[in-house]
């Protein structure tokens, strides 16, 4: 603080004048920061409109992940003393955040109100703007559990937390809402419970409003990586019904970088289907042909008014000129079939 009177004669030296211009300085970064995160939010809204998406994400350009922005609006976590901790069914080993007491919700004026984030990128679209929230599933396992005795109690407790998030999603206008669930193909034993905690988070959420589940058989750690570690491709099969008897509008699942069978899209006829027909760990660029004749393969098995088109999964890997094209050819493939 001192420094800055030292630099400068004409400003008076003294702590509450440098407290003064640090929190004047942080104000104008936030806002500086705000200004930037606006035109990120506007550039993937307006470029996934101008490809000819009918339903669209705000890119989570206020995340750095997007499981724990959601955590860090609840009480009984730690974030700074991790913990080590072996994952997604033993394929993957890192520093986690732990949960040291009960979950809870913060007071209002000290959580982030995540109905806001949605608000505010779907002021900027003219087409419907989904949102996403990590299931309960999905959080337990990215997080060291140091305080529930099992991770059936935990989630449990976090399936309510998440609803009340939902239901101000709901409140605010939010007509598309999908909890991601990822890891129920690590682990479909599970599956059972963790469809009946989704069944809690989306509880009261009125019938106008689309409510999705999305699994992943897994990411890569780079660009065409060809080496990494999926679910078993049985796994959907092994939650499907348990999926399909649920109360979720639709359920989103990955085809493109691994096909699944007939059999599977079978086991999901009460439910409509977002098939993903575009790889987001390749490189390569699917052609229109491609697509066309994977959407009919799927056309095979699931009625034309339940089946939605998408891409696997999220398209943070791809550089911009791949994503581009990959989502056009989707886009002119679904247009043209």
């Amino acid at each position: 603080m001192y420094g800055w009177g030292k630099k400068n004669p004409n400003l008076v030296v003294n702590g509450d004048c440098g407290e003064e211009e640090t929190k004047r300085r942080e104000q104008l970064e936030k806002e500086q920061l705000e200004k930037q995160i606006l035109q990120a939010t506007k550039e993937v809204l307006n470029f996934q409109t101008d490809v000819g998406l009918s339903v669209i994400t705000d890119g989570e350009m206020r995340r750095n992940n997007y499981i724990y922005p959601f955590c860090k609006t609840l009480n009984g976590f730690d974030f700074e003393n991790q913990k080590e901790k072996t994952c997604r069914n033993g394929k993957w080993t890192g520093n986690l955040p732990r949960v040291v007491g009960e979950v809870s919700l913060k007071k209002e004026s000290e959580r982030a109100d995540l109905s806001r984030e949605w608000r505010i990128a779907q002021d900027l679209s003219s087409v419907p703007v989904k949102y996403t929230i990590p299931g309960p599933l999905t959080i337990a396992d990215s997080v060291a559990n140091c305080f529930y005795e099992t991770d059936e109690e935990f989630t449990a407790k976090l399936a309510p937390l998440i609803n009340h998030t939902i239901l101000q999603l709901v409140a605010q206008g939010c007509t598309y809402i999908q909890v991601d669930e990822p890891v129920l193909a690590r682990y479909p034993h599970k599956a059972e419970a963790a469809i009946k905690n989704v069944e809690t988070v989306l509880k009261g959420v009125p019938d106008h409003v689309t409510t999705v589940v999305h699994v992943c058989c897994g990411y890569p750690q780079y660009l065409d990586q060809k080496d990494y570690e999926k679910a078993e491709l049985s796994a959907y099969l092994e939650i499907a019904d348990f999926l399909n008897n649920s109360s979720i509008d639709q359920v989103s699942l990955e085809d493109a970088h691994r096909r699944n069978s007939g059999q599977l899209f079978e086991k999901l006829n009460k439910k409509t289907v977002i098939v993903g027909c575009v790889d987001v760990s390749s490189s390569r660029v699917e052609s229109v042909e491609e697509i066309v004749r994977h959407i009919k393969d799927v056309l095979q098995y699931v009625p034309r008014e339940q089946l939605v088109v998408a891409p696997d999964c999220g398209l943070i890997m791809l550089p911009d000129d791949v994503m581009r094209e990959k989502l056009k050819n989707m886009v002119a493939a679904a247009n043209s079939v």
